[in-house]
């Protein structure tokens, strides 16, 4: 029964008991006689939905006060001027939370555009040819990985991250040498190091914790993250040997391996000691090289060695140490013959 006491006019009328109570007389276990005893608040309500529903189900005229008649329509034509606005409000509701639902989507979907990253991955033993945004391009080593921003064209510096060796001809887009703007700028991040460029041909070679940058032409700023890093101008035909705060300043011609040999899947060895080069094998196709004896791994080898397959590598390495080559769970082991 309390539950009449909230009822309005539309509830009694949807009320199947309250309808069977004024047309047959019918009150189940007198619930409605005992809530009208009760006086309770809403009795007007309770009145003119009684008189609405009796007009209704009437076969005779049902002669009432004029005035009460009026109130009863009036409240009938309240009752659909309020449905209606409630229909309309809810519609309104609905708008706005979906014009406000898109805009929170729309929101996010532009942050995430913004900060994410396009991400190109080589295999082992695998080379490839990418074309960032501006048209520069990367060669990517085997067992690398070069990321840019998705959204290259919102952000004030043209930035890649690289993890691996990469060759890279980046596209020169000043006009004036001595006034470049941000945008125009060329940003590579390698471990501990980031090489600043305007328009130049460079490897980098980022492993084993130390960084080798080799710079073909042009002219570019290298420096590093660490605190109390300094900074260094290349000019064409300098490499810079980085390993944390442990700087080599050298001539690219002599390094003990000429940094772009391997987009040739070659190794051209000046002094290149056999451990350098087990560790190039190593990081070109993920296979571990164990030798029987730990003196071979400072041997210095000079030559050209062929990297464009595995076998090929360790066929010319095992001649060239005079070794037998042995294969367990993917280890290759170099016996001395």
């Amino acid at each position: 029964m309390a539950k009449f006491d909230s009822y309005q006019f539309e509830d009694f009328l949807n009320d199947d008991s309250f309808i069977t109570w004024l047309k047959y007389g019918t009150d189940v276990n007198g619930y409605w006689q005992e809530w009208l005893n009760a006086q309770p608040l809403n009795l007007n309500v309770y009145n003119e939905a009684r008189a609405y529903l009796l007009t209704v189900l009437s076969t005779d005229v049902i002669i009432d006060d004029p005035q009460h008649q009026q109130q009863v329509w009036d409240r009938v034509e309240k009752g659909i001027i309020g449905h209606e606005r409630k229909r309309a409000t809810i519609k309104q509701l609905r708008i706005w939370s979906s014009a406000a639902a898109a805009t929170i989507c729309v929101f996010l979907g532009g942050l995430w555009y913004y900060n994410s990253k396009v991400e190109i991955t080589t295999g082992y033993g695998e080379h490839r040819n990418v074309t960032l945004p501006d048209n520069s391009l990367v060669k990517l080593n085997a067992n690398s990985k070069v990321s840019y921003y998705r959204a290259w064209h919102w952000h004030k510096l043209r930035e890649v991250w690289l993890q691996g060796e990469a060759l890279f001809d980046v596209k020169h887009l000043n006009k004036q040498p001595g006034d470049v703007k941000p945008n125009e700028q060329f940003v590579t991040h390698a471990g501990d190091v980031n090489v600043q460029v305007l328009g130049t041909l460079f490897n980098v070679k980022s492993r084993r914790n130390n960084v080798v940058v080799a710079l073909i032409k042009g002219k570019i700023k290298v420096s590093g993250t660490q605190p109390g890093s300094h900074s260094y101008i290349m000019n064409s035909g300098q490499a810079i040997d980085y390993q944390k705060n442990d700087v080599n300043l050298r001539l690219v011609n002599s390094l003990n391996n000429k940094p772009l040999a391997w987009t040739e899947h070659k190794m051209m060895a000046s002094g290149m000691s056999v451990g350098a080069i087990i560790e190039n094998f190593e990081d070109t196709y993920g296979n571990r090289i164990v030798v029987d004896s730990p003196a071979l791994l400072n041997k210095q080898i000079d030559g050209t060695i062929s990297v464009r397959t595995r076998e090929s590598t360790l066929y010319m390495l095992a001649n060239l140490l005079n070794a037998t080559v042995q294969e367990r769970d993917g280890v290759y082991y170099l016996k001395s013959k």
